[in-house]
């Protein structure tokens, strides 16, 4: 009713005014209707792999450089050049300083922040909405990653930022696209697009429907995702249109790839880890098959805009999910004596979350005392419900601790070299109850902010603030105990631009983050919210005619009241408490561009140089230590040349370089591991392709070769570690029809 009642509203308001502004509104040729709002980035605004405009840093669109924030595109062009997939989230934002996978799960570290299971924290948005499960790249038009706590614009969050996903739009014109690509490692994928009008000038759809599978270099382990979008944009009139589009991703994730640790000591520091000892990496996933997971993710959006007047724009959008998730987990064991692997007793177990959420945001444009001021009136509701179980283990009457091995609670065993093909316990056979719990969250936020033109052309300030209300409802169904808090925060967001030229600006800004605690101190009290504040120095500049771009950043971030997890020493059980902060701070370097019209090029460099402090109680060994999976250096290069003219014209060959310095692997202090360093790496990728029309250049076909990992080095990244893929070579074929 809400939205209903929204969207008359937003009809009613365009019908009376009829604005006259040719710059906001105007046909193109051949067309009945556009609606150019300012919600949206415009179309054709990537120079190169680099973008002009965004509509992450502010939830409007605006020019990059006019941000006094720091902010990030990476188009898809880059995923479809070098053939970079989902599931290689190292990969995914290798050209983005700052930003490192910590998993192949969608988890990041954004300038030494890290989200998890407790931090919690929103890092991964899809058209500014929450999204759980991962994003295939199938609807996807550019990701744009936020950095810092100004990220808080939307509301609770970590201060390291957000990955923002935006989705693909209906198209007036019609366009079909089909994607096929295949490779080592059992690698395939294939993809459908298509968009154009139902109603010409008024109705327009988009569907696009992929599949992907990989079966990884280890033994029983395989991803395989679908993924279903669709979507309909309609232009009511000339100022207002409604789109609504709807997800639906299906995946599964067989075994696990967590490298087992074994350290040698080399002075003080441990270093060193099983891949560095015999021969099996390449075939032996130690945690057996007793590991996998399946989710479905479905989410609808509904998005409105209407421009009320020459003031004033309106957006109300609205987003609902349902998403479910089954695991089986355990974990193996190899014998290096009998090259056999046991698996230890796993637990199967469900979780289930729906939600909705509405933004309605008001921008409003004006004059006053001959400044100029873009006024953004934001209110955001969230909804999310989670259920977690029930979560059940292994009967005990079926299954008895297998023998001969030095560890109890394990129940089934395999050669290695042999591979069970079917070791998953029936799910009948799980019995014992330990798990089932409920939750509900509910979020209202209220943000202004106000981009103030001082001078025109020289000075842009940005002043904003955000009030937030949480209200959080537990239930521990299995141990019948529960909680209902409410929880309050004001953030704030500030910002000033200084074009020094028309061509290099420099920008500042200081902003604050919340994020509420999921978890209960030990007095069933709820810890206090997670802070963060910091802020941006830098320069952007955009030279040789927007052909070649640079940013320079230095950033400082303080994220207080972090929660770790732990183990009571008296009764065993696993409990919570405060720990103190992280710092942060640190340098990115970014360019990008496209010279003499032939080579597009894209360089990421960035140190981080964070540590662990405060009150770490029983891990206070690990103050003065970087948090685990956070390098001190990353970098990323990518080239590609196209041939303009000649014999070889419409080929390109390509090149993309990802390296991390060395990370640290547990904060657990068992045996020295928090000493434990995982090797720094550098991987080359090399592609190459052709590019040709047919058809009377209506049919655009592109084919090409990308080998990964070609020195085929051994290396791993994130919280686990997970070790990447081995050498691979990857072929797609793509044709486009318009």
């Amino acid at each position: 009713m809400t939205l209903a009642a929204a969207l008359s509203v937003v009809s009613f308001a365009s019908a009376q005014s009829k604005p006259k502004s040719a710059a906001l509104a105007a046909p193109a040729t051949g067309e009945t209707t556009i609606v150019l709002d300012a919600f949206s980035v415009r179309a054709g605004t990537d120079n190169g792999y680099n973008a002009l405009q965004s509509s992450s840093g502010t939830r409007v669109a605006v020019d990059i450089k006019s941000m006094p924030f720091t902010l990030e595109v990476v188009p898809m062009e880059i995923w479809k050049d070098f053939s970079v997939q989902a599931f290689n989230q190292q990969e995914a934002l290798s050209s983005i300083p700052g930003v490192s996978a910590t998993e192949n799960n969608g988890q990041f570290n954004l300038r030494g922040i890290q989200n998890g299971a407790v931090t919690g924290g929103t890092f991964f948005l899809q058209d500014g909405f929450l999204r759980m499960g991962r994003i295939d790249q199938s609807n996807v038009e550019r990701v744009e990653v936020l950095k810092g706590p100004a990220a808080a614009i939307y509301g609770k969050n970590l201060p390291g930022g957000i990955i923002n996903v935006i989705s693909k739009t209906a198209k007036p014109r019609p366009e079909y696209e089909i994607e096929v690509q295949g490779g080592g490692l059992d690698f395939y994928r294939v993809g459908l697009s298509a968009t154009g009008p139902l109603l010409p000038g008024q109705l327009a759809y988009r569907f696009d429907v992929a599949t992907s599978h990989e079966k990884a270099f280890e033994e029983l382990r395989s991803n395989l995702v679908k993924n279903i979008s669709g979507q309909l944009a309609w232009d009511i009139t000339r100022d207002t249109k409604i789109s609504v589009q709807y997800d639906y991703n299906d995946e599964y994730r067989g075994g696990r790839d967590a490298l087992d640790e074994a350290v040698i000591k080399a002075g003080a520091v441990y270093q060193g880890l099983a891949w560095n000892f015999p021969n099996y990496r390449h075939s032996l996933n130690t945690s057996g098959g007793v590991t996998y997971s399946t989710f479905k993710n479905k989410q609808a959006t509904l998005n409105a805009v209407s421009r009320l007047n020459e003031a004033m724009t309106l957006r109300v959008s609205s987003s609902w999910h349902a998403y479910h998730l089954e695991t089986l987990r355990g974990a193996g064991q190899w014998d290096s004596t009998t090259n056999r692997v046991w698996n230890r007793r796993p637990d199967f177990g469900s979780e289930d979350r729906n939600g909705h959420a509405i933004n309605a945001d008001l921008l409003s444009k004006f004059k006053l005392l001959g400044l100029q001021h873009d006024l953004l009136t934001t209110a955001d509701f969230v909804r999310d419900q989670r259920e977690l179980g029930p979560t059940s283990r292994l009967s005990t009457a079926k299954y008895s601790v297998a023998a001969g091995f030095p560890s109890a609670g394990y129940v089934k065993e395999f050669d290695a070299a042999g591979q069970d093909p079917n070791p998953y316990p029936p799910i009948s056979d799980f019995t014992a109850l330990y798990r089932d719990q409920n939750s509900v969250n509910t979020s209202k936020g209220i943000l202004i902010n106000d981009r103030i033109t001082l001078v025109p052309d020289k000075w842009i300030v940005s002043l904003g603030g955000r009030r937030d209300s949480v209200q959080q409802v537990n239930r521990d169904l299995f141990a019948r105990t529960g909680n209902d808090s409410k929880i309050s925060a004001t953030t704030v967001q500030s910002g000033l631009n200084y074009n020094l030229t028309s061509a290099a600006t420099l920008y500042g800004s200081y902003s604050t983050s919340f994020s509420p605690q999921t978890t209960l101190a030990p007095n069933g009290q709820p810890f206090p919210n997670q802070q963060g504040r910091g802020y941006d120095l830098g320069m952007k500049t955009d030279l040789l005619g927007k052909r070649l771009f640079f940013t320079a950043t230095y950033f400082n971030l303080v994220f207080d009241n972090i929660v770790q997890q732990g183990t009571d020493p008296l009764t065993n059980t696993t409990i919570f408490y405060l720990s103190g902060s992280t710092k942060s701070n640190g340098a990115e370097l970014s360019l990008g561009g496209r010279l003499w019209g032939a080579l597009t090029l894209r360089v990421a460099l960035s140190r981080v140089d964070a540590v662990l402090g405060g009150n770490l109680g029983a891990n206070a060994v690990l103050n003065g230590l970087p948090p685990r999976s956070v390098a001190e250096w990353n970098h990323g290069t990518l080239l590609k040349y196209d041939f303009k003219q000649g014999a070889l014209q419409g080929a390109f060959v390509g090149t993309n370089v990802i390296a991390q310095s060395n990370i640290r692997y547990s904060d657990s202090t068992t045996g020295g591991r928090h000493r434990v360093r995982v090797p720094g790496w550098a991987r080359f990728d090399f592609n190459a392709g052709y590019k040709w029309m047919s058809n009377g250049q209506r049919w655009t076909h592109q084919v090409s070769a990308a080998l990964k990992n070609a020195f085929d080095i051994e290396y791993a990244y994130g919280t686990g570690p997970s070790q990447g893929n081995p050498q691979q070579v990857i072929l797609r074929y793509s044709v486009l029809f318009k």
